[in-house]
């Protein structure tokens, strides 16, 4: 009787080994499988890039920047080579999104220009003073930045010069006051001349003091139009007052 229930039990242990080796095996070759689908069939390859978000650029322009990965699978797509996308001057930011089956997308974001700064050539400026160059007719929309001829500087990069922080700090958030200027001429480290739309007056202010001394500008600007003065010059470089230089004087 022992010696039954013994082979009984063996006999158990048996077919609960067989089940588990079968059920490993099953585990197995789903996950075998499931990593094939995904990472080496063809069942989820690249077979279109798409770019999204453009404005001023076209997708063409993007192109040369977006590694090749026709054929691989969207799921061995690195989110770090977003990077290289990134790499044209005039991108923001760059990132993927898979589009099942056979999709990657790409949505990009514009560097937007706040100025036009007159180098070797003429250039974009962003609110983090990145220099790009300009590809639309919107790009010249916007005031003129001079006196930076002989300055270095590498597209796709800061320029890093303390005389345009507060130029670019107030043209970034006052894109309303910003539109009665033509030109802002870095004269100095510490000079600016600014160059208006109406009546083209001359108007010199302290560089540390730009963004204050231009909301003062603009709120002069306003009341000498509708006096109609004919005002040739202000110089805005005193603590509590303004200088007015009218034209034929």
């Amino acid at each position: 009787m022992i010696r039954a229930l013994t082979l009984e039990r063996r006999q158990r242990q048996r077919k609960h080994r067989r089940q588990a080796l079968f059920l490993l095996f099953v585990l197995v070759g789903g996950v075998g499988m499931g990593y094939y689908a995904l990472f080496l069939s063809s069942w989820f390859s690249i077979r279109r890039v798409e770019i999204v978000g453009t404005h001023a650029l076209t997708p063409a322009d993007i192109e040369p920047f977006v590694p090749a990965m026709e054929g691989i699978s969207l799921f061995t797509v690195d989110p770090v080579w977003a990077q290289q996308v990134e790499r044209h001057p005039r991108l923001r930011s760059a990132a993927f999104k898979k589009k099942l089956p056979h999709t990657l997308q790409i949505k990009v974001v514009e560097r937007s220009p706040i100025a036009i700064v007159v180098l070797d050539s003429l250039c974009g400026i962003d609110k983090d003073r990145v220099i790009f160059p300009l590809v639309h007719s919107s790009d010249f929309d916007h005031p003129l930045i001079t006196g930076l001829r002989d300055v270095p500087y590498q597209v796709g990069m800061p320029l890093e010069l303390p005389q345009l922080e507060p130029v670019v700090e107030f043209l970034a958030i006052s894109e309303t006051y910003a539109a009665v200027i033509s030109e802002i001429q870095l004269e100095s480290e510490t000079d600016v001349t600014v160059y208006t739309l109406s009546q083209g007056i001359k108007a010199r202010i302290e560089a540390d003091q730009f963004p204050q001394k231009m909301y003062y500008l603009t709120e002069m600007i306003d009341d000498i139009n509708q006096r109609g003065l004919p005002v040739a010059e202000i110089d805005l470089r005193y603590d509590d007052a303004a200088v007015v230089k009218l034209q034929g004087h």
